[in-house]
C-alpha cells in the first residue's frame, strides 16, 4: 500500500511540474537549466522558439532573489528554479500568445 501511494505521489508532483509556473499572465514557464552546472543557452532576452520565449535569465550575478525583488519572476516561478548555479545560469522561457491576441 505504501509504495502504490508513493507512486501515486511522484506521478501527481510530476504532472504538476510539467505544467510550469506563471508569470506576468504568461502561462506554461519552464526554467532551462539544472544545478549545479545550468548550462542554459547563450540567448538575447525575447529570443522565440517551439512557441516560447525567452523571458529572463539568471546570467552574471543575477540570482533567483534578484528577480523576485525587483519583480521580475513571480513568486510561483521563484519556487520553481531549484538551487542555484555554480557556473552557467538558467533561461525561464514562457509561451507566448501571437501578437494580435495580446491586450494591454
Amino acid at each position: 500500500m505504501q509504495l502504490s501511494l508513493l507512486a501515486f505521489a511522484a506521478v501527481v508532483v510530476t504532472g504538476a511540474a510539467a505544467q510550469g509556473c506563471a508569470n506576468a499572465g504568461q502561462q506554461g514557464c519552464t526554467w532551462e537549466g539544472t544545478a549545479p552546472w545550468c548550462g542554459a543557452d547563450d540567448l538575447p532576452i525575447g529570443t522565440k522558439k517551439n512557441g516560447l520565449t525567452l523571458v529572463t535569465n539568471t546570467k552574471g550575478e543575477t540570482t533567483r532573489n534578484d528577480l523576485l525583488n525587483n519583480g521580475v519572476i513571480s513568486p510561483s516561478c521563484a519556487n520553481d528554479y531549484g538551487n542555484g548555479c555554480t557556473r552557467g545560469h538558467k533561461n525561464l522561457w514562457c509561451k507566448y500568445a501571437p501578437e494580435s491576441t495580446i491586450r494591454y
